[in-house]
């Protein structure tokens, strides 16, 4: 027995998530993490599923901080396809069960979405075009589609915003528009285009109309005739209402012309016209996340130290709760008031509690707050006892040693290991500083 997961449930299971934003029970943030460096810095390590690294904290010991991913930072997108004359374009077909592997929509001038109902003069089915595409598609009038002097017909679909542009458009991805727009065709279950799939032989050479049969109204069409056999199919009226059509060549002599007519969305089809169901027909199984870290995100993120992993988390819980975060920005590392006893601490090396004998990772030392920044906490991890009043903490590396004063611990925004890791990369450095930030564009496939 074989199986297939339909497109409608990859679809419906893409805006699903993309809805679960936009819900007051369901927050996700941009956690990152690892200032330490990888053993080879140009090669990171790569992530893995696993329970060490899932459910006993792993990803959790190194976080420095996170950000709330809003539902205004998700959106639907699809593969980017620029538009460059002298290229063959895959032509939209309703029965062609890998059209959102093939290049059939383009971008044109960066900003307008075209679909490619046809790519040629000529359609033989079973057969792939070499007509290649040297008109570029320009016109952006609903519910048209023009025969370029290519032979290509293009329908446009939509534009995207110049605030998608910023948010969404990548060399790689483009926003695809979740809603309807003015580009609907209202001729469901339309027949643009009909392609051959035998041209038969002994036909008088001329023009002749095709004999229809089917279960929409008004399509027509006529077949030129040369050398006794069907050259091309031209579509006088597209219809509407088709889901099936059988089209026949009675007249004019001869026998074995066949054909394929192209339908539309619509009819008994979930999408009902081109742009009716943009997703749907776009192919929108993606969905981009787009988050910003601006400078030090009001003192929660460190810009003086770097990190190597960014992750995504589902409803990680506040500090020593149960209660789903909420607050926009997280800080993840425990911080110590302390005093500088000698020498100066360094990034990244481990400091060791003289008392307690608790260890932990240095990010950062705000000297002009005295307070010392911290991962891979023992303390917070609960294998030792906490910091002790006046003990004396001492750098690993650098020999320098600082005195812990007690009273003004604060301890992770976020409860380490609550909620559910999404996403996890690894990647060399990213180097933060106070007046850079960095735009993260994550995408999920579903």
């Amino acid at each position: 027995m074989t199986a297939i997961i339909t497109n409608s449930y990859r679809i419906h299971n893409a805006r699903q998530f993309e809805e679960e934003f936009a819900e007051a029970n369901q927050i996700f943030y941009l956690g990152i993490g690892r200032p330490a460096p990888w053993s080879t810095e140009s090669s990171p390590d790569t992530p893995t599923d696993t329970f060490n690294q899932m459910n006993n904290g792993e990803l959790w010991r190194d976080m420095i901080g996170a950000k709330k991913i809003l539902s205004t930072d998700v959106d639907t997108v699809v593969p980017r396809v620029n538009w460059t004359t002298g290229t063959v374009y895959d032509m939209y077909q309703h029965d062609d069960t890998a059209m959102f592997t093939k290049s059939f929509l383009v971008l044109a001038d960066g900003v307008n979405v075209y679909k490619c109902i046809r790519n040629g003069l000529v359609g033989d089915a079973g057969t792939s075009s070499t007509t290649t595409s040297t008109v570029k598609p320009d016109h952006v009038t609903p519910n048209t589609t023009p025969i370029e002097s290519d032979g290509y017909m293009w329908r446009f679909m939509y534009t995207v915003s110049s605030a998608n542009i910023t948010k969404y458009l990548t060399t790689s991805w483009m926003p695809v528009i979740s809603s309807t727009n003015s580009a609907v065709d209202t001729n469901i279950g339309s027949v643009h285009v009909v392609l051959l799939t035998a041209v038969g032989s002994g036909y008088t050479n001329g023009t002749v109309s095709l004999g229809v049969s089917g279960d929409g109204t008004g399509f027509a069409a006529n077949v030129t005739i040369t050398s006794n056999s069907v050259a091309n199919v031209t579509v006088t009226n597209v219809g509407t209402g088709y889901t099936q059509l059988t089209l026949t060549l009675s007249s004019g002599g001869g026998s074995g012309a066949t054909f394929k007519p192209i339908y539309s969305p619509g009819g008994k089809l979930a999408a009902r016209g081109h742009g009716w169901d943009l997703e749907e027909e776009c192919g929108g199984f993606y969905r981009l996340l787009n988050c910003k870290l601006e400078f030090g995100e009001t003192s929660t993120l460190t810009t003086s130290n770097d990190y190597r992993r960014v992750m995504v988390i589902k409803n990680p819980y506040n500090w020593g709760t149960t209660t789903i975060a909420t607050v926009v920005n997280r800080r993840q590392t425990q911080r110590l008031t302390a005093a500088v006893v000698s020498g100066t601490l360094v990034a990244d090396e481990t400091v060791t509690g003289g008392t307690s004998a608790a260890t932990a990772k240095v990010v950062e030392w705000d000297a002009a707050s005295t307070h010392l920044f911290l991962t891979n906490s023992s303390v917070v991890e609960g294998l030792t006892t906490a910091w002790t009043n006046g003990e004396t903490l001492t750098g690993g590396t650098s020999g320098a040693t600082v005195t812990y004063s007690a009273g003004t611990v604060d301890n992770p925004d976020l409860e380490p290991g609550s909620g559910l890791i999404l996403y996890v990369e690894n990647r060399a450095a990213i180097v933060r500083s106070a007046d850079q930030s960095e735009d993260f564009k994550i995408i999920f496939e579903f």
